[in-house]
């Protein structure tokens, strides 16, 4: 008995084919499949039906061991699932101009961190072979054991309105990416991890350990925007290695260990050799647990972080409490970072961080109230902790308003623990902190008007 057969008389048929002017092809009218695995002929089904639009009626559910969607092909799988609850597969691999549309996909949970579990895979052979131009709209991928979606080698990649949850590494992986774009999903419940690693969304390079950039590019032109990340309190929401002109705008970050990070890649021998070029974090609203940072962007000693852009973000509650080095927003080895317009509110232990090696950095316009923390006594808005800093700080809010918040809040409004090497302009800024400035007398500080 055949699975799938051409109709040509439903409404829906029809409307489909006024819309994607091809054949349609959609699941005889029987729904009630048993639990036998249909891979064999849901496989032969999509080879015969390759090019045109495949349509499973609401209520069906198919048990898998993995297919292969073949180039051009679009499935309308509203009310439709594909699943394996016995054992992780890649559920769906597919190919160039592919189009997935409303299919619930569901593997074998997520106790375990189990690379063999894969919702969508899209994935090119190399990097002269991308797969290209590939949609995943109004899905639902849950229970997975690695990936949500995994895409290396990929061009043209959109996902949207997509709901990913109970994974077990990352609901999204991109390595070697180009144009990749999530808008309007939600990533929720990344867990076990593995070895304390667990993400919401990350573009980096496919050949970790690797510094060959023609055989292992960088992912570039990707972002994640209007999408809400949320319970990932192992490590982090959004993440770029290495990225070039990666956008994570607009989201909505919850519960989790980090919320956005623009960092290096590694190359041979599994040296930091790649900074993040040209990214941006602009509009988000993150709510941290007091463990790790709201947004950082580290580059590497020999390819600083460069151009990148950190602007119009609330962050609350973010940084580690107890750590003298930590802060909502955390820099190093960068270069022409703008750090403009930020909300930071009951952060710990210092609000803004300038670590060590931030050349022509620019932190303007931010509102940093209530830097907090329970052990650390010079809890500071914005911070220099080491040395080789270049910068301006201008037309910020530096406030106190709540002194019973913690044991220590707002200490300092800018403190300047290292002298050496440092090449400081600061403007005129609105300070209500216990002390102003601390370390800024020197000529290592040039001061533009009274704090």
């Amino acid at each position: 008995m055949q699975l799938l057969k051409i109709y040509m008389i439903s409404f829906l048929t029809v409307i489909l084919v006024s819309v994607f002017g091809c054949s349609a092809v959609e699941a005889e009218e029987s729904k009630s499949y048993g639990i036998a695995d249909k891979t064999t002929e849901l496989q032969n089904e999509l080879i015969h039906s390759a090019g045109k639009v495949v349509v499973l009626p609401a209520g069906s559910s198919f048990k898998v061991s993995g297919l292969t969607i073949p180039d051009n092909t679009t499935v309308i799988g509203y009310g439709a699932k594909i699943y394996n609850d016995t054992k992780h597969r890649t559920l769906l691999t597919v190919g160039n101009g592919v189009k997935i549309y409303g299919l619930e996909l569901q593997g074998a949970g997520n106790k375990a961190a189990d690379t063999a579990g894969v919702g969508i895979k899209i994935k090119g052979a190399k990097a002269t072979s991308y797969v290209r131009n590939v949609v995943i709209e109004d899905c639902f991928i849950h229970d997975i054991g690695f990936y949500g979606i995994e895409a290396q080698f990929a061009e043209g990649v959109s996902v949207k309105n997509t709901v990913i949850e109970d994974v077990g590494y990352a609901g999204i992986g991109g390595l070697s990416v180009k144009n990749t774009h999530i808008n309007k999903s939600h990533i929720k419940r990344v867990s076990p991890g593995v070895k304390g690693n667990a993400y919401g969304v990350f573009f980096s390079r496919a050949g970790a350990n690797n510094s060959n950039l023609r055989d292992y590019p960088r992912s570039m032109n990707s972002s994640v925007t209007n999408t809400i990340i949320e319970d990932i309190p192992l490590w982090e929401a959004l993440d770029t290695h290495g990225g070039e002109n990666i956008t994570f705008n607009y989201n909505t970050i919850k519960n989790t260990k980090v919320g956005i990070a623009f960092v290096n890649a590694k190359g041979n021998g599994g040296k930091e050799v790649f900074g993040s070029q040209k990214c941006t974090a602009k509009g988000n609203k993150i709510d941290g647990i007091g463990k790790g940072y709201g947004i950082v962007v580290a580059g590497a000693a020999s390819n600083h972080a460069r151009d990148c852009t950190i602007e119009n973000n609330q962050i609350k509650n973010a940084g580690q409490q107890g750590n003298t080095i930590s802060g909502a927003i955390q820099a190093s080895y960068t270069q022409n970072l703008i750090i403009k317009g930020n909300s930071l509110i009951n952060c710990y232990a210092n609000g803004i961080h300038l670590y060590i090696r931030n050349k022509q950095f620019m932190v303007t316009k931010n509102t940093i109230q209530d830097v907090q923390d329970r052990s650390y006594v010079a809890t500071s808005a914005i911070a220099f902790r080491s040395n080789y800093n270049e910068g301006t700080i201008s037309e910020n809010i530096l406030s106190r308003k709540n002194k019973s918040l913690n044991k220590y809040v707002a200490a300092r409004g800018i403190n300047i623990s290292v002298k050496t090497n440092m090449k400081l302009w600061i403007g005129k800024n609105t300070n209500t902190c216990v002390i102003p400035i601390a370390g800024g007398d020197g000529r290592h500080v040039t001061l533009a008007a009274p704090l």
